[in-house]
């Protein structure tokens, strides 16, 4: 005699043996005597209730376990949201602020336990570095008149050699009340200010199966905001009419359209040149030597730049809105000095490593609770052999 419950428990151990008895690719199964054939161990029937007593017991005591740890993790994310909350509004004491989110790094870091949370933490770290909360602002007048005429003199030099536009020199807003100011703030400019190339619209012909044809970057390629070379296609395109388009390292991709979630993603090339030529549905620029690529991305796939490329995207098909160069020269850009700006960038990696480390130990930990369950029932089935002289097949 068994206990219908005892089986169902000393089936669900042998699980994994279960799953490679399987046949088939698409649709793996097992027949009714190789089911029957299982073994199980099979103890006298008043030794299977005390097993199934000891199971529902550990299974509850689990229960209680997994509802605790569900209160204290709505708990956490209630302090973790209010936290962020804080973090991301405008401050009016600066100095006060900067202190207020050092302490909220240093403990964010213990309060976060889900990928969503960690999401919600890389995303304010990127807030607080392009408002200037991160780091220090030392700066002299003379550091910011200097870096801002730099700027100014690679632009110009850009618009004799006919690299940018006419359009994008106007509408830059480096001005000469911005050269004389001892500003104690980072200042916004626009996107507009810091091209020395472009912006240029790529090409998109024919798709070809030749192999030795030109290879052209699908949107794919920069939909995360990080490069990615595996994401091509070979295109109908001569040698000559690739010239133009060919993507040179430091060059910044910016998706003209996608859907509302990915236009104007930014992303920078960084492999060889000559390699691959880009689509019509991005955009390339190319920005001054003296401001920091890495930044400038940086803010460009932050919250505030996202909401403002989303929120200027127009079109009549909700599945493929598309911005303009206009807006994307009109982009508001937090410039601080370079040095400034090398400052924010060491922070935000230091920032980003440690949000990396927490989601290893969140998988780590997933690992382990789910290898905790199994070994639970596993045991209070196991200790049922010593008893028995053989097992029983189902």
């Amino acid at each position: 005699m068994f206990e219908d419950k005892f089986i169902r428990l000393a089936i669900r151990v042998r699980q994994e043996a279960i799953l490679q008895m399987g046949r088939g690719i698409a649709f793996p199964s097992i027949s009714r005597e190789q089911l029957s054939g299982l073994p199980v161990p099979l103890p006298p029937l008043a030794e299977q209730h005390r097993i199934v007593a000891k199971v529902d017991e550990l299974m509850a005591l689990c229960d209680q376990l997994e509802a605790a740890r569900q209160e204290r993790e709505q708990g956490r994310e209630r302090l973790m949201a209010a936290t962020l909350q804080r973090l991301n509004q405008p401050a009016a004491n600066h100095a006060s602020f900067r202190q207020d989110a050092s302490f909220a790094l240093q403990v964010l870091p213990s309060l976060t336990t889900t990928p969503a949370q960690i999401k919600q933490l890389r995303q304010t770290i990127l807030n607080l570095a392009v408002r200037g909360k991160l780091v220090e602002q030392e700066r002299s007048a003379d550091e910011w008149c200097q870096f801002l005429e730099a700027i100014k003199a690679d632009q110009l030099k850009a618009l004799r050699v006919k690299r940018i536009k006419p359009k994008v020199a106007a509408l830059s807003s480096l001005s000469d009340e911005m050269l004389i100011e001892n500003s104690s703030r980072i200042e916004n400019v626009s996107l507009a200010s810091v091209i020395v190339f472009g912006p240029q619209n790529g090409i998109s012909p024919p798709e070809v199966s030749d192999t030795s044809a030109p290879k052209a970057l699908t949107l794919s390629a920069t939909t995360s905001g990080v490069f990615n070379p595996k994401c091509f296609k070979h295109i109908s395109l001569g040698a000559e009419a690739c010239e133009p388009y060919w993507l040179s390292s430091g060059d910044l991709l910016f998706q003209r359209g996608n859907t509302r979630e990915y236009v104007g993603m930014a992303a920078v090339y960084d492999g060889p040149g000559q390699s691959f030529v880009y689509p019509d549905l991005m955009i390339r620029v190319r920005i001054s030597k003296q401001v920091s690529l890495r930044y400038v991305h940086m803010v460009l796939v932050s919250p505030d730049l996202r909401a403002y490329l989303t929120s200027n995207a127009t079109g009549s098909s909700e599945t493929m809105p598309k911005i303009n160069q206009e807006v994307l020269l009109n982009a508001p850009i937090p410039l601080p000095p370079l040095a400034e700006q090398h400052r924010i960038v060491a922070k935000v990696d230091e920032l980003m490593a440690l949000c990396d480390q927490l989601e290893q130990q969140l998988s780590q930990a997933d690992q382990q609770r789910r290898r905790l369950l199994e070994a639970v029932l596993a045991e209070a089935l196991q200790s049922s052999k010593p008893a028995l002289g053989s097992e029983s097949r189902v």
